[in-house]
């Protein structure tokens, strides 16, 4: 089916086909042909809807001279249970979280996507994400009481609630609209952020693209690339300062976002119940393992981690 399907999109005859690692409710594959191409197949779980919103922001992105690459092809699958989206393969590392001019390479991007004017956007563009935090702040008893069905009212995952209920009780709707707002990728972390060599080549995964608050970019991407390694939670004190001060070279956050910025990342990191459902479908085994990570991620996201931002 996969051979027939990039054929059909003259891509070549598929030589290879690899099954991809992800963390999400995607499936992906690397696919290469004889026509020295590859490319990535992958099969996505949201509508067709959404990611037509999505390739339309990725084309703004990519006007305003952005590292990525648009769709080569999106259409829905033939029972309309998922997408097919035909991606180019960028080739090259992952930004390494030990080198400081990665960080600083990817804290000018991710301002210069900030800074993108959105003044004339289409309103159907905000809050696109399905993580975004105002999800937490629409009905929020009624998602209090899903996410907690969807965790199998396991006693193990209760505190991720008490989290959720603090960030909350101390930020309203009425508060979160009234943050400045850009564009913002959603998932900016290491793993997203292609190198070649010294350099910085493209920005990958946009399942998370939307516009919203920038510290709900600015917050997880600080959290997501200024630790000390990979796997774990320990903030780079140094490099932290050095990523904020470069992104804040000709402005500073405001008093609000200050004030919401710990309670936007503690319900950025907190996955919805939809989201949890989607996975424990797709990747059982991985599901328990991602309410782990986001338990530890949260216990180290203390007061402690905010004195250089104030």
């Amino acid at each position: 089916m996969i051979n027939e399907f990039i054929c059909k999109k003259k891509y070549g005859e598929v030589t290879s086909i690899r099954k991809m690692n992800g963390a999400g409710p995607n499936i992906s594959w690397l696919i290469a042909t004889d026509e020295n191409k590859k490319v990535i197949l992958q099969k996505n779980s949201l509508p067709l809807s959404h990611l037509t919103l999505i390739d339309e922001i990725m084309g703004i992105l990519f006007e305003q001279g952005i590292p990525i690459s648009p769709f080569l092809n999106i259409e829905a699958g033939s029972n309309l249970d998922c997408v097919w989206i035909i991606k180019t393969f960028v080739d090259g590392r992952n930004c390494d979280l030990s080198i400081l001019n990665d960080i600083k390479q990817a804290s000018n991007v991710l301002k210069r996507i900030h800074s993108i004017p959105i003044d004339n956007m289409n309103n159907n563009y905000y809050y696109l994400s399905p993580h975004d935090p105002i999800h937490w702040l629409v009905n929020s008893e009624d998602k209090i009481n899903n996410f907690f069905r969807s965790i199998g009212n396991d006693n193990n995952y209760i505190k991720l609630i008490k989290y959720c209920e603090e960030s909350i009780g101390n930020m309203s709707l009425h508060d979160y609209k009234k943050l400045p707002h850009s564009i913002v990728h959603g998932d900016f972390h290491g793993g997203n952020i292609i190198f070649k060599k010294k350099y910085l080549e493209q920005i990958i995964d946009f399942d998370t693209l939307c516009v919203s608050p920038r510290i709900h970019d600015l917050s997880y991407s600080w959290f997501l690339l200024c630790r000390k390694e990979r796997g774990g939670f320990n903030v780079n004190v140094e490099y932290s300062k050095m990523f904020f001060n470069n992104y804040f070279k000709n402005n500073q956050l405001s008093i609000l976002e200050k004030k919401f910025f710990k309670h936007v990342l503690i319900l950025r990191l907190i996955p919805t119940s939809d989201y949890l459902f989607q996975l424990k479908k797709s990747k059982p085994a991985f599901f328990k393992k991602y309410l782990s990570w986001t338990i530890r991620a949260l216990e180290s996201v203390s007061e402690f981690f905010y004195s250089f931002i104030n």
